[in-house]
């Protein structure tokens, strides 16, 4: 059995965006030797998601920000207050970006026949911010296999 574990450091520029990191998970499976097992993508944050998607623009850029914001959109939710109901001084009003998170999920699997991801035609791995902009952002890649 092999394992390999890298971690990639991604910059977000906008407070929804969408960024498809296929390519560098696809080089983390080649680089591990492993044919056949399984890629293990994970988000160490609970304001940002991974997801698996078709990467086009009108979907990915357009589409998706839009139904997450219409699903939960910016309100009044008890994480963005104190105890007192105040606005927690220095932190971000980010109660929205947790609760988008819980819809999406932090971590995908994908099969790996081959020495490939086994994705279907159209889909992609994709990195979603919720919270942005922010100057870094960890996903965690591991591959298992033989």
């Amino acid at each position: 059995m092999k394992t390999a574990n890298t971690t990639t450091v991604i910059a977000t520029a906008q407070k929804i965006q969408t960024i498809d990191i296929t390519q560098q998970v696809t080089s983390v499976v080649y680089h591990s030797g492993v044919k056949n097992g399984l890629a293990s993508v994970f988000c160490r944050h609970t304001t940002a998601a991974v997801i698996i998607n078709e990467c086009e623009p009108g979907l990915s850029q357009h589409d998706i920000p839009k139904i997450l914001e219409q699903l939960v959109s910016a309100g009044q939710y008890r994480h963005d207050k104190t105890a007192a109901g105040h606005t927690m001084v220095g932190e971000r009003e980010n109660g929205r970006a947790h609760l988008q998170s819980i819809i999406l999920s932090t971590n995908q699997t994908v099969p790996i026949k081959d020495g490939e991801l086994a994705l279907g035609k159209w889909q992609n791995i994709i990195f979603v911010e919720l919270d942005g902009p922010r100057p870094q952002r960890e996903i965690m890649i591991q591959i298992i296999g033989e």
